[in-house]
């Protein structure tokens, strides 16, 4: 429940909260965006970090 609504919880919402998660954790490790997203994205089998920047709500 948030705000007194059922959120259907789906694969890709789950996805992207595990993204937005993995890449925070690299970063406050030291990391910055550019290395924390090529950490990351290879962990969600994708070969291009710009793909990585629509999980973390960029365009």
């Amino acid at each position: 429940m948030y705000e007194g609504k059922s959120i259907k919880l789906t694969y890709h919402g789950l996805r992207y909260g595990y993204v937005q998660g993995r890449v925070s954790e690299e970063m406050a490790k030291g990391f910055n965006y550019e290395q924390a997203a090529s950490i990351v994205t290879k962990e969600v089998g994708h070969s291009r970090i710009d793909v990585i920047k629509i999980y973390m709500g960029g365009n």
